[in-house]
């Protein structure tokens, strides 16, 4: 009798569930869909391109719309949208309804989920003193975004591992499998820094990268120009040397890492921006625990102290790192296929750069350039000798 009244419940309640099941995987409409915005064609095509290299800019300091009419038969789904600078704040109108605000995160890309049929309409305020920027947007349909669509949960309030590197793609070129390794076969929060981001198109492929790797978690990225200098010195003082280096002391306070990896101490191959990044990692390795350095993060967040840091290339106390085994977490593929894919992604310094075998700076090579928990002694785990918590 039990199973009798169960079936017939099943029977009764089926028919209403969304037509596709739950499992739907939902599909790109956004060529079905009519999009209206300042610039006309030229500049819908900007934004739904899929190169992310063109843009759409919205009004410095005045409010912008785009009016998007939906297909026919759209029943649910939603928008993609990849910023280069977000508004301050945006409002989605469904119907002349509202449906949904922006949020505080400050995520380049975000996924906004859409019910139901009709006419969007996105109103986005900027303030004086940037323009809105966007780079792509897509329309779904169905109720299940694909893998590549993304949906970043904040940074992580604590790090296990911080990467810090002087520019996206660096994190990949430099420190090869060292991000989805860690973060996935060993479990520990990784947070990825990045001193500077040139533009919205290498913003939007550092994202796709780390996305592509199993990264969830949002990255931090700094705001600093990027310029190569002739001198470290000038390098310095393009950037502030206060300022760059309080901005480092800053991060690692904040997010408190265990073990921190950055560049050569020689640029990798002479860049000056590298050279700083690994001279700033030295820093703050020996600073961010002293109470008289950067007072202002001192109170916000505390001092901090590292157990282990780590360059690229570094001669003293080298290890080796097998960046080459595949691993059932990453559904069978090596730490460095994954980083592989994911510099593809970053198509816009495909022809300068390559990894793989033609990658000059081997990928695995980095030494112990710091230490307040010993030596190694096995010489290939970042995590050696460091307490679990």
């Amino acid at each position: 009798m039990k199973r009798l009244c169960c079936l017939l419940f099943l029977l009764f309640t089926l028919p209403l569930c969304p037509v596709g099941s739950l499992a739907q995987e939902a599909i790109d409409v956004t060529r079905d869909c009519r999009i209206y915005l300042n610039g006309g064609s030229t500049a819908r095509k900007n934004i739904t391109d899929k190169k992310y290299m063109t843009v759409w800019v919205g009004n410095m300091g005045r409010e912008s719309t785009i009016r998007i009419e939906l297909p026919k038969h759209f029943d649910c789904g939603g928008l993609y949208l990849c910023w280069g600078t977000r508004p301050d704040t945006w409002t989605l109108y469904q119907n002349d309804q509202e449906v949904a605000q922006s949020d505080d995160s400050g995520f380049a890309h975000e996924y906004v989920e859409v019910k139901g049929g009709g006419g969007l309409r996105l109103v986005m305020q900027a303030n004086e003193s940037a323009n809105i920027i966007l780079g792509e947007l897509f329309v779904l349909q169905g109720h299940t975004p694909p893998d590549w669509v993304q949906r970043w949960q904040p940074t992580y309030e604590t790090a296990d591992l911080m990467v810090l590197v002087a520019h996206p793609d660096d994190e990949l070129l430099f420190m090869g499998g060292t991000i989805p390794y860690y973060e996935r076969v060993r479990n520990k929060r990784v947070v990825v820094c990045y001193l500077t981001c040139a533009n919205n198109m290498r913003q939007s492929e550092l994202l796709n990268g780390l996305w592509s790797m199993g990264i969830r978690n949002y990255p931090v990225i700094g705001q600093f120009r990027d310029k190569n200098q002739p001198t470290m010195k000038k390098m310095y003082d393009f950037w502030g040397k206060n300022e760059v280096e309080d901005f480092v002391v800053e991060l690692v306070r904040k997010y408190k890492p265990k073990v921190l990896i950055s560049h050569d101490v020689n640029g990798e191959y002479g860049h000056s921006a590298h050279r700083v990044c690994s001279e700033l990692a030295v820093y703050a390795f020996h600073e961010a625990g002293k109470k008289s350095v950067d007072p202002k993060s001192t109170q916000e967040f505390g001092t901090w102290e590292i157990s282990k840091l780590y360059l690229h290339l570094h001669e003293e106390n080298p290890i080796v790192m097998d960046w080459k085994t595949p691993h059932e977490k990453l559904d069978g593929q090596t730490p460095l296929k994954l980083a592989e894919a994911a510099f593809k992604l970053h198509r816009s310094q495909n022809k300068n750069h390559q990894m793989g075998k033609n990658n000059k700076y081997d990928s695995s090579k980095f030494g112990l350039a710091g230490t307040r928990v010993g030596n190694d002694i096995q010489k290939n785990d970042f995590f050696e000798n460091v307490p679990e918590e």
